[in-house]
């Protein structure tokens, strides 16, 4: 009888017809799910968001998204970034200091964006004993201009314990990523820097390496050294930077941008009562939010305005990021150096140094 009811039992399997017996049959009521379709990849882009400042000065991006179960089937980044270019204002010079060749597309400071390749290009690293403790700025192809207070403190006036990068625009570049290193031979701090209150916070070093005669993503900046800058509330200025993407947080993989507002010279002070003297700037915004933080001392703080011997736009040199209370509080803009105010000692450190 057993061997006659599992024969039975296999011949209605074969049949077609299933009983209530859960290993003969698969269940009707839960039949198996089809093997999921191939990934394709990517979906389409999405639509550009608008530019992010005027005159060119900004970027804009669009996003995409990824259906696959693993990021892998995705190659590529999900955001695309694009410079803009408006027909509004001057466009920017395509040569000399101050000009800049940004990527079309690329792959924090506090509130800020990614920045293209290129898109700032005098921004410089500063290595102190191998590890990245500010930042600084390309001037006249030889010389970086930085806070007093980064090269101040045990060592930081040595030479010999600096190093220099130029063009990074991501921490993790392989090799052949058009990046200038170069060790230091001179660092000059400011004669009347005052560490108590961070006045005459400027520093210059000059490199020891030669830069590349040609390079798209290596230019200097042109130097705001006039005493009547007329940079103001209304400019299109930019910080840029390395820093910590949040007060208290870790530093950026990929050079960070923002765009900030002058603060006027009433508004600066009343941030900072008795703290603001004739050579400090303020930039950034009532309400917080967008602003330097640790790390992005001594980089630039730089605008665009018009050449005066063409109708085109250069960049200059402003102001140097030095300090504020915490980063991107509320009624708390960063301080810079103001650079107008050291037109005359800067040329005299070039010219010292000139030939060494």
């Amino acid at each position: 009888m057993f061997n006659l009811f599992a024969a039975g039992m296999l011949f209605v399997c074969l049949a077609g017809i299933c009983p209530q017996i859960s290993f003969c049959c698969p269940s009707q009521s839960n039949p198996p799910p089809p093997p999921p379709p191939p990934c394709g990849g990517w979906d389409d882009w999405g639509e550009w968001t608008e530019c992010n400042a005027p005159c060119g000065a900004g970027q804009r991006h669009r996003t995409r998204v990824c259906p696959c179960e693993t990021a892998t089937e995705c190659p590529g980044e999900d955001t695309e970034y694009q410079m803009c270019k408006f027909m509004t204002c001057f466009p920017e010079a395509d040569g000399g200091c101050g000009t800049r060749q940004p990527e079309g597309t690329s792959q924090r400071i506090v509130g800020g964006e990614n920045a293209a390749r290129g898109a700032w290009p005098w921004y410089a690293q500063l290595y102190f004993r191998g590890s990245f403790v500010c930042g600084g700025t390309l001037v006249d192809n030889k010389y970086i201009v930085t806070a007093a207070h980064c090269v101040d403190g045990s060592g930081g006036n040595v030479a010999a314990y600096w190093k220099v990068i130029l063009g990074k625009n991501r921490e993790n570049d392989g090799e052949d990523n058009n990046e200038h290193v170069s060790y230091v031979t001179r660092v000059i701090i400011h004669e009347s820097y005052n560490r108590n209150n961070n006045d005459n916070d400027i520093a210059v070093m000059v490199l020891a390496s030669p830069l590349p005669e040609e390079s798209r993503f290596i230019n200097s900046v042109c130097l705001d050294a006039g005493v009547s800058a007329g940079f103001d509330s209304t400019s299109v200025c930019y910080i840029a930077g390395f820093g910590r993407t949040q007060e208290g947080g870790t530093t950026a993989d990929v050079l960070q941008e923002a765009m900030v507002p002058f603060y006027n010279t009433r508004d600066c002070r009343n941030a900072y009562p008795g703290r603001i003297t004739d050579n400090m700037i303020c930039a950034g915004y009532m309400k917080g939010g967008i602003d330097s933080c640790q790390g992005d001392s001594g980089g630039p703080l730089v605008c665009s305005r018009r050449d005066e011997s063409a109708n085109v736009e250069r960049w200059y040199l402003a102001g140097i990021t030095s300090w504020g209370y915490g980063c991107a509080r509320p009624n708390n803009p960063g301080v810079y150096t103001k650079v107008a105010r050291y037109g005359d000692w800067l040329k005299n450190v070039f010219a010292s140094h000139s030939g060494k």
